[in-house]
C-alpha cells in the first residue's frame, strides 16, 4: 500500500500503486507519493482504486471511492460502432446503492448524403461508416432516452433537476474537443486519395447531469444520470458534372462556371462516458458525495483508449496486473490491483442495476 499527498489541498490517501503521481480524490489535482507513509488515508475515508476486468485481466479505469464500497468491472466484446468496438462497465455498491460508469455510444446523423445508395434509416447501421444512424439529440434528451433502461420495472419516473456533470471532460471541455478534432482528422485520411473533398466543422461538447425520482416496491428512489457528450459536423463534397450547353458556354464566357460541388452533410455524435447513481431517499445525501468524487476522479486507462482508437477488440486474456508494494518490513511482495474487485458477467451487470432497492 502506497501513500500519496495532494500538491494542492494536502489531502493524504492510500492507493494500491507505486506510481509517482495520481489524482487527488478530494479536489482532483495531482497527488504525489509521500516519502514518509502516514497511517490515515484521508479525512473522508476515500481511496483510489483500479477497476480490473476479471475475464481479460485489463485495467478499465481508476477512480476514488469510499473505502467501505465494493466494486467490480466488466469488458464485453460488443461492437456498438466503429468508434466503440467493445463495452466497458464498472460499478460500486453499498447497502442497496449503486454507482456506475460505462462506455458511451457513437451515432451518425446523415442530413444529406452524396453516396447514391446511402439512405438515412433511424437505428440501422450505416455500411460505409460502420456506425448506427440516429438523429442527433441534445445532451439532456440523450440522457432521458437511456434512463428507463437502467431502472427496469419502476413507476413514476420523473425528471426533477439538471446541472452540469462534474467529470474530467466536463471540467476540461477543450480536452474532449481536441480528441474529437483528432478523430475528425483521422477520418479525413480516408478521402485523401479520392476526388472527395472533406471538411470538418468545429467540435462541440455538452455535459448533462439529470436527477430523477421513481418508485419501486412502494419505496422512493433517486437516480443521477450524466454523460460526456461530443459531436462534430463534417461535409463530403464532389464536383457536380458540368453541362456544356449553350447556357454553360455563356456562363464560361462571362467567367461564371456552372461546375459546382455536390455536398453531403454528416454529424458524428454521441457519449464518451455515462455515469450513474441509483439509490433511495434515505441514503441519497451520503451517496451523492461519493458519486461526485467518483465522477471527478474517473480516468479511463490509456490502453483502453488506445484500443478504442485502433478498433481492437478483446480476444485473449492477459496476466492479471500487479503492483509491487512494500510491507512494514520493507520486503517487496506482489499484490494484485483488484483487491475486492470482482468479475462481472452481463447478467450481473443487468441484475445489479435492476435489483436496486428490491
Amino acid at each position: 500500500m502506497a501513500y500519496y499527498k495532494c500538491t494542492r489541498c494536502n489531502t493524504q490517501f492510500e492507493f494500491d500503486s507505486d506510481r509517482e503521481a495520481l489524482f487527488c480524490p478530494l479536489c482532483g489535482s495531482t497527488a504525489r507519493m509521500t516519502t514518509a507513509p502516514r497511517k490515515t488515508v484521508s479525512v473522508s475515508g476515500n481511496k483510489n482504486v483500479s477497476f480490473v476486468d476479471g475475464t481479460y485481466g485489463y485495467t478499465i479505469a481508476s477512480a476514488t471511492l469510499p473505502a467501505s464500497w465494493n466494486y467490480s468491472a466488466q469488458i464485453q466484446n460488443y461492437a456498438q460502432s466503429k468508434a466503440e468496438p467493445f463495452l466497458t462497465f464498472v460499478q460500486a455498491t453499498r447497502d442497496g446503492s449503486t454507482i456506475f460508469a460505462k462506455s458511451g455510444e457513437n451515432f451518425l446523423d446523415i442530413r444529406n448524403s452524396i453516396i447514391q445508395d446511402e439512405v438515412f434509416r433511424e437505428g440501422q447501421m450505416d455500411q460505409y461508416f460502420s456506425t448506427p444512424m440516429m438523429t442527433m439529440k441534445s445532451g439532456a434528451d440523450y440522457v432521458n432516452s437511456i434512463a428507463p433502461s437502467l431502472l427496469g420495472n419502476v413507476s413514476g419516473l420523473k425528471v426533477m433537476d439538471s446541472t452540469t456533470l462534474p467529470s474530467y471532460y466536463g471540467q476540461n471541455s477543450d480536452v474532449l474537443k481536441k480528441k474529437l478534432t483528432a478523430e475528425s482528422t483521422e477520418l479525413s485520411k480516408q478521402f485523401a486519395s479520392s476526388q472527395v473533398k472533406y471538411e470538418t466543422i468545429a467540435a462541440v461538447t455538452e455535459f448533462p447531469l439529470v436527477q430523477y425520482t421513481f418508485t419501486r416496491n412502494r419505496k422512493k428512489g433517486i437516480m443521477l444520470l450524466g454523460a460526456d457528450m461530443g459531436a462534430y459536423e463534417f461535409h463530403l463534397s464532389v464536383a457536380r458534372q458540368q453541362t456544356m450547353n449553350m447556357m454553360g458556354l455563356l456562363s464560361n464566357l462571362m467567367g461564371q462556371s456552372t461546375a459546382g460541388m455536390e455536398t453531403g452533410i454528416y454529424i458524428n455524435w454521441g457519449s464518451r462516458n455515462v455515469f450513474g447513481l441509483i439509490t433511495d431517499e434515505e441514503h441519497f445525501n451520503d451517496d451523492v458525495q461519493a458519486f461526485i468524487n467518483f465522477v471527478k476522479t474517473y480516468r479511463v486507462d490509456k490502453d483502453i483508449e488506445n484500443r478504442k482508437a485502433n478498433g481492437t477488440a478483446f480476444t485473449t486474456k492477459q496476466t492479471r496486473n500487479t503492483t509491487t508494494v512494500k510491507n512494514t518490513q520493507g520486503v517487496n511482495r506482489q499484490q494484485t490491483t483488484t483487491n475486492n474487485n470482482q468479475s462481472l458477467n452481463v447478467t450481473d451487470i443487468l441484475m445489479s442495476l435492476l435489483n436496486i432497492n428490491k
